[in-house]
């Protein structure tokens, strides 16, 4: 025994459960033998003695398995079937007892206490069977009950054919006699069953594999002795092999002290190695031998023997070859395996690690030190140069991190488009720092060639040093240093992109609900016609309610929800309300529409729809915000020419807002022009802006388009912008929006 087994089996000594069924284990020989010496020449009471011992050590080793079974989550069936195997024999020997010493019947197989044995040692095997039943599936469970049960069957033949001839004994002693050899052929089984489940799956460590061993190798010469005695009637109360039965018991539960957790080991078995090979050899070997045992006792030759044996030849040879391919399969299929897990885990254009390797290996790491580098304006390289190139950008990017990190003995990986992770465990963090600030430098430093041309890259770093969620918080630092311009941000609980980062996703998670909830409503703002001073239209404007009642503005959510997937859905739903509330209503509406909405083609065609199938067209507006970029404006221009084709009307939002584009007129074949509030709000008081509406009005005007004033929150403005001839006027002086309309 080496140091490192001496120490871990002191260790387990030194444990409560341990040191308790060691010190049993010593009483229980001492007792045993100074038991066997006091009552040497009273049977009866030197077996109940002896048994009484035995019946102990069962006992201390059903409560240690039923403790086990209780406790365990993993392979409780195997703790289970084992109790039951050892609760059996201590219902053996109980009846035992009772025929010996109250009946005192001398022939044991008038007893049932050996239905019990039998039942002890099949619930045993049935604990080992159901090991290799969970971890391979009932085929080679199977497999491996056929080898053991060949082995047994011949071991048994044999073992008979022995006995029959070496032992004389009266036929009615026979079937007892075969009984008590079953006992340890099953024993023999066994001990097969547990050395090839600990060669296939490991799952047992050291002490505890001894200690199950040694269990059954006492019960295999305890049987075999008990066997040995009852042949040669020998067999006297208290002899050796019943402390042998105890202290086969004993190991078992000294086994169970041994377990840690759930199994110390708990790994597959070597793939590279596969005892199925030695196993069938041994089975078909022992059935070759039983066969020419045969041939040598037959007197005389006899052909169906001789051809008997030929044809089990050759099936062994057969099946050799059979399992030489299905091995040479195994192993093609453990090689594609392996194939396929690089693949996963590798970037196919940098053959760097990736996001899912990364996330594996972070795992393991106790103070892990991430850093994400992203590569700065990476799309303007694709759309200029083209994706070619931007792939060699890529690779070269990827080739300067991982030389500058190799110096640092940190592991890279590719997380996806333009960002690179580092990742290292259980570094000073300011040491990590300045060993990405000089990997800034150096990437910063090199040209990297695009077509022939020598251009720098930029780029931008985060860090994190927690151990919970790094990869995110390594993320919202990368997010800051970007929005600010800055080389490295570290993370911090006082980072203000956290805040951010939390309140975009409550409005997310928040929104979603609310369209599930059905919580989106909305409200309508009168627009006055100051031709005729009655309100001939509405405006609609989305609000939220929460779960409390609370009415929610869209700009608490609106601006969040515009960078996510979740708006096109939030469009589609104002849109069916929208036209819903206005299907039994004689007035004109207006709603919203964004850049956004316009790009997706499922939106647009839900438009289409209803303007052809509600009879709505000639009463609706869609607006626009100015100042809003359209990415396709011919995406645009389609959509606009899609539905004025159903009569419907276009108005731009918020005109004069920053640098207007009096071209978008032109181009969009506006019906309305929305003055921007900003512009409303000083007309009374301040000259320019006066002067700036009346250019926007007196333009319109030559062009046939009408204008609307928003924000007209009070008389002097409303009469202002009424003087100015404006035709018509919007804003909380003329009305708030409600979740109704106004009573005419």
């Amino acid at each position: 025994m080496n140091k490192g087994k001496l120490f871990f089996f002191l260790q387990q000594m030194g444990q409560a459960r341990g040191r308790w069924v060691f010190l049993f284990m010593a009483a229980y020989i001492v007792l045993f033998f100074a038991w066997s010496v006091g009552w040497a020449e009273a049977g009866s009471l030197r077996l109940a003695g002896c048994g009484a011992l035995v019946f102990a050590s069962v006992a201390v080793t059903s409560g240690l398995l039923f403790q086990t079974y209780r406790k365990v989550r993993e392979d409780s069936l195997f703790w289970l079937l084992l109790f039951l195997g050892i609760s059996s024999s201590a219902g053996g020997i109980l009846l035992g007892g009772y025929y010996r010493i109250a009946l005192q019947i001398d022939f044991p197989l008038q007893s049932w206490d050996n239905l019990f044995y039998v039942t002890s040692s099949l619930l045993t095997l049935a604990a080992y069977v159901s090991l290799l039943w969970q971890r391979r599936g009932a085929c080679f469970c199977f497999k491996a009950l056929f080898d053991i049960t060949l082995l047994l069957v011949v071991v048994f033949a044999v073992s008979w054919d022995y006995i029959r001839m070496y032992f004389a004994f009266p036929n009615e002693q026979a079937l007892t006699n075969m009984l008590f050899l079953a006992y340890p052929v099953m024993d023999l089984g066994l001990l097969f069953g547990i050395a090839r489940f600990y060669l296939q799956f490991k799952r047992f460590n050291r002490p505890m594999l001894h200690c199950f061993l040694g269990s059954i190798i006492f019960f295999f010469i305890a049987d075999t002795a008990f066997l040995y005695g009852s042949l040669m009637e020998v067999n006297s109360a208290g002899t050796w092999y019943h402390m042998l039965w105890g202290m086969a018991n004993l190991l078992i539960a000294l086994a169970v002290s041994f377990r840690q957790g759930e199994y110390a080991i708990g790994q597959e078995g070597n793939l590279e190695y596969n005892p199925d090979t030695m196993w069938l050899c041994l089975s078909y070997g022992v059935v070759a031998g039983l066969f020419l045992l045969l041939l040598v006792k037959l007197e005389e030759f006899v052909s169906v023997a001789v051809g008997l044996f030929i044809c089990l030849l050759l099936i062994s040879v057969r099946q050799v070859f059979s399992f030489l391919e299905n091995k040479r399969l195994l192993q093609s299929l453990q090689q594609k395996n392996a194939e396929l897990l690089t693949m996963a885990y590798t970037d196919h254009l940098t053959a760097m690690p990736n996001r899912f390797r990364f996330l594996e290996d972070i795992k393991v790491k106790q103070k892990p030190c991430v850093a994400i580098i992203n590569i700065e304006n990476f799309r303007a390289i694709n759309e200029f140069y083209g994706c070619q190139a931007g792939d060699k950008v890529l690779r070269d990017v990827a080739a300067c991190i991982l030389q500058e990190a190799g110096r640092c003995g940190y592991e890279v990986y590719r997380l996806s488009g333009d960002e690179y992770a580092l990742l290292a465990d259980s570094v000073e963090p300011n040491l990590f720092k300045r060993n990405i600030l000089d990997m800034y430098d150096c990437i910063e430093q090199t040209k990297f060639s695009i077509h022939g041309q020598l251009h720098p890259v930029f780029v931008s770093i985060g860090l994190s040093f927690t151990a919970e969620s790094p990869l995110e918080k390594a993320q919202m630092a990368l997010r800051y240093a970007r929005q600010r311009h800055l080389k490295v941000q570290v993370y911090g609980d006082d980072l203000p992109v956290k805040d951010s980062y939390h309140h975009n996703l409550y409005w997310v998670q928040e929104v979603q609900e609310a369209i599930e909830e059905d919580r989106i409503l909305l409200y309508y703002q009168p627009i006055l016609d100051l031709c005729t001073g009655r309100v001939t239209k509405y405006e609609a404007l989305v609000r939220m309610l929460s779960r409390q009642g609370e009415i929610i503005s869209p700009g608490c959510f609106l601006p969040v929800i515009k960078k996510t997937k979740i708006y096109p859905r939030l469009t589609e739903v104002i849109l069916e309300k929208c036209f819903a509330y206005f299907q039994d209503k004689d007035v004109e509406f207006s709603i919203n529409l964004s850049a956004a909405d316009i790009a997706d083609c499922k939106v647009t065609q839900r438009i289409l729809r209803l303007l052809a199938g509600s009879g709505l067209a000639g009463r609706v507006t869609f607006e626009f915000v100015e100042s809003e970029e359209f990415e396709n404006p011919e995406e645009l221009l389609r959509f606009i020419t899609a539905v004025k084709r159903y009569h419907a009307k276009i108005a731009i939002d918020d005109f004069g807002s920053g640098y207007s584009n009096f071209a978008h007129i032109f181009t969009m074949g506006a019906d309305y022009i929305k003055v921007d509030g900003s512009l409303v709000k000083e007309i009374a008081d301040n000259p320019s802006v006066l002067a700036v509406v009346e250019s926007i009005v007196y333009l319109a005007r030559k062009l046939n388009i009408k204008v609307i004033a928003e924000f007209v929150c009070c008389e002097t403005i409303y009469h202002t912008v009424k003087d100015m001839g404006l035709d018509e006027v919007q804003g909380y002086f003329i009305g708030e929006p409600k979740p109704h309309l106004l009573q005419t």
